[in-house]
């Protein structure tokens, strides 16, 4: 089965464990947290789902 590549918005690379700063702000499913453009978050999971990260 050949593995995906998930990209970010500059075309490089992401894998898990790597760090992602937020273009834009982005509701969080079943909360009304809104995590703010600019906001940088550590250590991302990539999932199955092409939507999803932890």
């Amino acid at each position: 089965m050949e593995e995906r590549k998930v990209k970010d918005s500059n075309r490089n690379e992401l894998k898990d464990g790597d760090s992602v700063i937020l273009i834009k702000s982005l509701p969080v499913k079943g909360t009304a947290i809104t995590l703010k453009k600019g906001l940088k978050i550590k250590n991302i999971k990539l999932t199955e789902d092409d939507g999803e990260i932890d």
